[in-house]
């Protein structure tokens, strides 16, 4: 059960095109950096780490945010 939501969560996650442009410019990132700029392997697992974190954090504000809005437009709904 808990297998499950894992994998609900983890395809909505994957389903946000914001989630997958941050991880694509992330990744081209970490690939280009080290020409420049030697990162330890550790330090990509890091970036990687708080970009998805940074991601989940927007995506449940956004989720409050609607719900809000929902909130709001059905109680203006109901007044009218």
């Amino acid at each position: 059960m808990r297998f499950q939501l894992l994998l609900r969560g983890l395809g909505r996650y994957l389903s946000d095109w914001k989630n997958l442009l941050a991880h694509g410019l992330v990744g081209v990132a970490l690939v280009t950096i080290p020409l420049v700029l030697p990162l330890p392997p550790a330090g990509r697992i890091l970036v990687f780490v708080l970009i998805v974190a940074l991601n989940l954090l927007r995506m449940k504000i956004e989720k409050r945010m609607a719900a809000k809005k929902a909130a709001a437009l059905e109680a203006e709904t109901a007044d009218a």
